[in-house]
């Protein structure tokens, strides 16, 4: 329990001016942070720049007054702070005007009616009391008030905008108000996230395109009412860099047409489209998308996307044909395509063959991978894709021992992921490692072939190593454990379900490591949370 704050001295001693004129303090998961005691205590601290309080979950409505101290206040993290509610909102947004940053993800934010839903005795949210915002997340704030999100338009300095799982935020109209009152020719908006907003659809997007002409990023996902003519609007964005549209139903090979081409044909807002327009639209950057109505013709759009530098086309409907229009991408340093189960080890060859300068690929859970058994897509990236750095091959179940035997040709490798590869064995790991001492971060979550043999040999080859992920390997032990404690760059290690594991292994580990905190928490966290 937290005592009384201590109260600024006349005449502060060098010890304690070092205290009270902390610019950053993080605070995160401090279970003793409660009410309105831990506020005061946070409130002496004026010079404070930087607070973190995500995961706090004594910090209250009542616990919000006591910040005003706090003039200096630019970053406010309040994460998961479940009992601030628009009183406590309200609140902070008068007594830290200065805010610059600000994260209420998952906090009980809430609209709060005094009277049985008394529209007369409603306390709304009023963002306008943030001027000088250049950043708000309100990442799955689900209680929030359709009505009272009009005031975000007010927010003129705001450059990142964050409303994913926003629920009740349902009114294609008031985002389309809300837009036109951030846009224009003084816009500064930047980031925009509106991933499973019920609100998006055709108009609100038509009004992004035209309004906020400086945006660089926007993520659509998940948004229902999306369709081919939002994408055929977007084609019109010059800053647009990163665009998101994963799972929106009603996109279909036209849209992406749209995107790539300026199409005429895809919607008649683009009767206007100019070929200039579409040397400027394949400026953009990073794309993901995966719809199940794009199917090979969509792909071969894609490929037009010259610039690319970052493509996730995961779950997508991508075959082995398909993924050949993606040959002529030649910045692109990372692909992903994740459950892409119509790619087989021809499309793999594809990949490596045609894309030799990527630096990070993602194949997992495509489950046509080595189904021959000869293990040639992954042969084939071995072969070509010699700046690879990250690899993810999980949860492909059919690659062998003989087929990650090839992979000890990516001697750039650092990290790697193996998860539920279940036919990989210690023959396999222990030559890879030796191979591959560059490597930083593997993850070998259920491979229950396995023995303390393969983390032996990780740990004599690979000294760089930063994470190990061992979850469910069943067969390691305490002589595997142990031996990773000569990692002396390791700061994480998950041995979740790795039943043969002893208590005396972790006592022994803090005793070789005694000030390595961060590891051995994460040990004592791990075995505390099996037994």
């Amino acid at each position: 329990m937290l005592g009384q704050p201590p109260k600024h001295p006349r005449r502060r001693s060098t010890r304690h001016r070092s205290v009270f004129s902390l610019l950053d303090l993080n605070l995160s998961r401090s279970i003793g942070v409660t009410g309105t005691v831990g506020a005061k205590w946070i409130a002496v601290l004026a010079q404070l720049q930087r607070l973190n309080l995500a995961d706090c979950s004594g910090i209250t409505d009542e616990s919000v007054p006591h910040f005003n101290t706090l003039k200096r206040l630019t970053h406010l993290n309040l994460h998961s702070c479940y009992d601030i509610t628009a009183l406590g909102f309200n609140e902070l947004a008068r007594a830290v005007p200065s805010l610059r940053d600000l994260d209420v993800s998952e906090c009980g934010l809430m609209t709060l009616w005094e009277d049985d839903d008394d529209d007369d005795n409603v306390i709304r949210i009023h963002f306008e009391e943030l001027r000088q915002l250049q950043r708000l997340t309100m990442y799955e704030c689900d209680l929030i008030a359709c009505d009272d999100f009009r005031s975000l338009g007010t927010l003129q300095c705001l450059t990142h905008l964050d409303m994913t799982k926003c629920y009740k935020f349902n009114d294609p109209s008031t985002l389309e108000r809300i837009i036109e009152a951030l846009g224009g020719d003084r816009s500064v908006l930047r980031h925009l996230n509106l991933s499973q907003c019920s609100a998006v659809a055709d108009g609100s997007v038509l009004a992004i395109s035209r309004l906020l002409r400086q945006l660089q990023q926007l993520n659509i996902s998940y948004c229902d009412n999306v369709t081919d003519a939002s994408l055929a609007s977007l084609s019109t964005m010059e800053s647009l860099k990163e665009l998101c549209v994963v799972y929106c139903p009603l996109i279909t090979n036209s849209g992406i047409a749209a995107l790539a081409h300026s199409s005429k044909t895809s919607c008649a807002s683009l009767s206007s489209s100019t070929s200039s327009e579409l040397r400027r639209q394949q400026q953009l950057r990073y794309f993901r998308f995966a719809c199940d109505k794009v199917t090979g013709g969509g792909f071969a759009n894609v490929g037009e996307l010259k610039h690319l530098v970052s493509l996730d086309i995961s779950c997508s409907q991508i075959d082995d044909r398909g993924i050949g229009h993606l040959h002529g991408l030649h910045q692109l340093l990372n692909l992903n395509v994740r459950l892409c189960n119509k790619l087989t080890d021809i499309g793999i060859a594809t990949i490596a063959t045609t894309l030799c300068q990527l630096r990070e690929l993602d194949v997992s859970a495509c489950k046509s991978i080595s189904c021959s058994r000869t293990d040639t897509g992954i042969i084939a990236i071995s072969s070509s894709l010699h700046e690879l750095q990250v690899l993810n091959l999980s949860e492909c179940a059919h690659i062998t021992d003989e087929g990650i035997a090839s992979l000890t040709a990516l001697y750039r490798l650092q990290h790697l992921a193996l998860n539920r590869c279940e036919k990989i064995t210690d023959a396999g790991l222990c030559g890879l490692f030796f191979s591959l001492p560059l490597l930083q971060h593997v993850e070998l979550v259920q491979l229950c072939s396995i023995t303390d043999k393969a983390f032996t040999s990780l740990a004599a080859c690979c000294s760089q190593m930063r994470h190990v992920s061992a979850s469910g390997c069943v067969n390691m032990t305490d002589v595997g454990l142990l031996s990773l404690s000569s990692l002396h760059q390791l700061d994480h290690i998950d041995v979740h379900r790795c039943y043969s594991i002893t208590a005396s292994a972790f006592v022994k580990l803090q005793e070789q490591r005694p000030n390595d905190a961060c590891v051995c928490e994460v040990y004592s966290d791990v075995w505390r949370g099996r037994i």
